[in-house]
């Protein structure tokens, strides 16, 4: 009788050669940018480009922990509520003025009767404010409790703003996760300086009251601020703006962003409908006027309002290199940071020390390699052979499966390979312990394998479950290196599953049909 089922070959063969299909990518260079920032891929055809990741600790990169000013975010949401709740009302007819600091909004209407009408607008609008009325003006605060909403949402839209930053610029697989109340750690592979990515690029734009002014009248209504050093030339002085502090945009209205260089390097943007609309009207109110493009607290460009501007398109023309006019663009068709972010803890990993780890963990995979598949040979004959050759493919398609769910591998990651390598071989010691006995108690060789492997299922089942469910663990309540090698570990444990219960079997069952032996080699 056969042990050979004729499915068992298909099966084998097909995972096999999948994970090698999946893993042969990884013997080929990096993908990587050229100078023009397009991505060069060196896998040929007919692999797909599906490689291992490598983590901050392999590659080298930057490790940043910032922390988010939260008292930034009352601000910003100040002023949101003056600039998104201005519009509502001047949509429904509402003439006003609002003023916004830190900690509050004021809003000045007609009478006591538009201030009323306004005030249920609003509640609808910001449901979660705070209202004090005074005769005709309308202040807005913020509660503790709204307060505590807006702290979560801030973090979160900031760590959601560096991770779009950074994937826009194809950085690949970083790590950014929120710690605590207001700090997010950031771990970018393969760079060494990611400052650009954490500034706030808050880019708004206002009427210029007066241009060569030296002091602000009313600290209210208005703001002084300067030219950028970037669009001065040599020796140049900057000139003082007096600008309204309400802006007729800014960065949230933003939807499209573009370099343009027919008339000189300038940034490109279009506005979304709300932005069109509040731009348009800010335009057609103040021809002849100049407007301020202000980014970051500084002046980039004070263009003259010769026409309504009314198609919601708009040209930036600081004294931008390509490259920054590139860059800015890219930046800015992320969004703005919704507060200041600042680095309180920094390291920069270098390409180096992530060689070394690399070297030294292939090292510790070697040599544990070797060791088991000695032991193996010697302890076990001619099945301990067998065992080493699933072994080898073992890892081959641990390497496939990292490669296709693009996984990040770091130190700890290697770590995990080197101890499925133990798994791998354990999983064939019980079986194999358990055809020797069989072999001992006078089973023919066919009956011991089928024994053997029957018996220990049950074992070798319960304890991959129990290591598998402690590593989903780490991988639910870990972070960082911790997922890495919980991910590697799991991957490794399944696949020596496979390895140990079909392939090492199905390779004996063929040596027992082909040569029939009287007594096994074990």
């Amino acid at each position: 009788m056969l042990n050979t089922r004729w499915w068992q070959p298909f099966v084998v063969v097909l995972v096999v050669l999948g994970g090698m299909y999946f893993a042969a990518p990884n013997l080929y260079p990096r993908a990587s940018q050229d100078e023009n920032n397009v991505v060069q891929n060196f896998v040929p055809f007919p692999f797909l480009p599906y490689q291992v990741n490598l983590g901050l600790d392999l590659q080298g990169g930057s490790y940043r922990l910032v922390r988010v000013d939260l008292e930034d975010a009352r601000a910003s949401y100040m002023e949101d509520v003056q600039r998104i709740g201005s519009s509502v009302l001047r949509d429904q007819g509402v003439a006003l003025r609002a003023t916004a600091t830190d900690t509050s909004v004021r809003f000045q209407f007609r009478d006591e009767v538009a201030m009323l009408g306004a005030r249920e607008i609003l509640r609808q609008q910001f449901p979660s404010a705070l209202f004090s009325d005074q005769g005709s003006s309308l202040t807005v605060t913020l509660g503790d409790d709204a307060f505590e909403v807006v702290k979560q949402e801030t973090v979160q839209s900031v760590r959601d703003t560096i991770e779009r930053r950074i994937d826009a610029f194809g950085l690949t697989e970083p790590s950014i996760r929120i710690q605590g109340q207001d700090r997010i750690l950031i771990e970018v592979p393969g760079v060494s300086n990611i400052d650009a990515y954490l500034e706030k690029l808050a880019l708004t734009i206002h009427i210029v009251k007066q241009a060569g002014v030296s002091r602000n009248p009313n600290e209210t209504l208005f703001m002084m601020l300067e030219d950028s050093d970037r669009i001065l030339g040599p020796g140049e002085q900057p000139t003082s703006y007096l600008i309204e502090r309400e802006a007729c945009v800014d960065g949230a209205d933003i939807q499209g962003t573009g370099v343009g260089t027919e008339y000189g390097v300038v940034v490109t943007f279009t506005l979304n409908s709300r932005g069109s609309k509040d731009f348009a009207t800010c335009t057609r109110n103040n021809v002849g006027e100049r407007l301020a493009i202000v980014l970051d607290d500084k002046v980039i460009s004070a263009p003259s309002v010769n026409e309504p501007i009314t198609t919601g398109s708009v040209q930036i023309s600081g004294g931008f290199s390509f490259e920054e006019a590139r860059s800015l663009s890219t930046l800015l068709g992320t969004g703005s940071l919704a507060a200041e972010v600042e680095s309180i803890e920094e390291r920069v990993v270098g390409p180096g020390l992530g060689a070394e780890s690399i070297r030294s963990g292939a090292i510790a995979c070697i040599v544990a390699m070797a060791l088991v598949l000695l032991f193996m040979t010697l302890a076990y004959g001619l099945l301990g052979l067998m065992a080493n050759v699933a072994l080898v493919f073992n890892l081959i398609m641990l390497l496939g499966m990292l490669s296709i769910f693009g996984a990040t591998l770091t130190l700890p990651g290697i770590a995990g390979i080197v101890l499925t390598v133990g798994m791998a071989v354990d999983a064939n010691v019980l079986v194999f312990e358990r055809i020797r006995e069989e072999a001992r108690a006078g089973l023919d060789p066919s009956d011991s394998v089928a024994s053997g492997y029957g018996a220990a299922f049950s074992t070798i089942l319960d304890a991959n479950l129990t290591t598998v469910f402690a590593a989903i663990l780490l991988a639910a309540f870990g972070t960082g290196p911790i997922q890495g090698f919980a991910m590697t570990l799991t991957m490794g444990i399944l696949t020596s599953m496979f390895t140990a219960l079909l392939m090492t079997r199905l390779l004996i069952n063929l040596w027992l049909d082909g040569v029939k032996p009287s007594k096994l080699p074990i």
